[in-house]
């Protein structure tokens, strides 16, 4: 929402500091990650761009012809929220990269380790899931990901089977029916 109304006034980007952790001397201090903008009307060539290799360390500065709004040394763009399709036929996106499952098919490092061992075959359906915590943060969360699984190895692996029948469960909830 910034942005855009930034860019309409004519205001351009002329440094930035990417992500860097603050330090301070506080007892009991929180961890505290910062961006510094600098902004102005008239457009400089170039921009001054801080980047950290180490969030804790120091920045090297990069001399780019422009930086835009995601702090990249690129042309202007803003990904805006947008629910209609982009091609004519195609369905309304209602969520993004949103699990509907109740949390059963989700795992966490621990409840992966233990399904495999309960169920090795298994394996080939657990895949990496990538979202937002995982992606800054570097947590390791894995998704059972069973589009493709034959319905005889579905049964074959009762663990799996019954995280299924939970998020049907939870589906069904979610939709006021309560036939299986």
């Amino acid at each position: 929402m910034l942005w855009p109304s930034l860019r309409q006034k004519g205001i351009h980007v002329h440094f930035a500091h990417r992500t860097f952790q603050l330090s301070s001397e506080a007892r009991g201090k929180a961890a505290v990650h910062c961006v510094i903008v600098g902004f102005g009307l008239k457009k400089l060539t170039p921009c001054r761009l801080f980047e950290y290799d180490d969030i804790q360390g120091d920045p090297h500065e990069l001399k780019v012809p422009m930086i835009n709004a995601y702090l990249a040394p690129a042309e202007e763009i803003i990904v805006e929220k947008e629910q209609k399709p982009l091609l004519p036929g195609m369905p309304v996106m209602k969520c993004g990269n949103k699990p509907s499952d109740g949390g059963d098919l989700l795992l966490d490092e621990q409840a992966r380790a233990e399904l495999l061992k309960k169920e090795p075959g298994a394996s080939p359906y657990i895949k990496r899931f990538l979202g937002t915590d995982e992606f800054l943060y570097n947590f390791k969360r894995y998704c059972l990901w069973l589009p493709s699984i034959p319905p005889n190895v579905l049964r074959a692996l009762p663990e799996v089977m019954l995280k299924v029948k939970e998020v049907q469960k939870f589906r069904q909830a979610q939709h006021g029916r309560t036939d299986t």
